[in-house]
């Protein structure tokens, strides 16, 4: 996973992250602080620039960030990070996860998971009991594998009983993404 100024995303592939778009917008895209091994190296995994930006063409809260292989101390992006594996589909009632930055700055960086139940899918609409916080959109959603299923977009953010909505992952989207992974 990867922090965003004001967000998360979840590494899919070769330089390649997916976020939401309100978050790829962001007047702070052009860093972005990778955290990955932060105990096995004492250091996080290097700030990387944006390479370039895939908006997805439809309603859904999705975007497609590709980085600079190499980031600015000199660190290999690839070798930081692990890839998400994608999950065959999710229902109604299932165990999922979020996990993410809320907060970036204000936390250091340090990542934040919180569990919960998926209460709806609708197409790419996904609702959820799952806690998050400003700083979580674009959160990978998992399920009880660790295999994404969707990323977290809004939430409604005053306690934990609230509802929070999600993208979630249809054959179309997973295609849109592997289509646009970098090569």
């Amino acid at each position: 996973m990867v922090a965003f100024a004001g967000g998360t995303g979840v590494v899919v592939g070769k330089n390649t992250i997916v976020t939401n778009k309100h978050i790829a917008k962001s007047d702070d895209i052009f860093k972005i602080r990778v955290s990955a091994h932060h105990s096995s190296k004492g250091k996080g995994g290097g700030n990387y620039d944006v390479k370039d930006i895939v908006e997805y063409p439809g309603k859904e809260d999705l975007a497609i960030v590709h980085v600079h292989e190499t980031s600015t101390e000199g660190l290999n992006f690839n070798k930081n990070v692990s890839y998400a594996k994608f999950a065959d589909g999710a229902k109604s009632k299932d165990r999922i996860s979020v996990i993410g930055y809320p907060k970036g700055a204000q936390t250091k960086y340090k990542m934040f998971e919180s569990t919960g139940t998926i209460n709806h899918i609708n197409g790419t609409f996904m609702e959820f009991d799952a806690y998050a916080q400003p700083g979580n959109s674009g959160s990978p959603v998992l399920n009880s594998k660790n295999e994404l299923v969707g990323i977290l977009y809004a939430g409604s953010g005053k306690d934990e009983s609230e509802k929070n909505f999600g993208v979630y992952f249809t054959p179309k989207l997973k295609e849109f993404i592997q289509n646009n992974i970098e090569k």
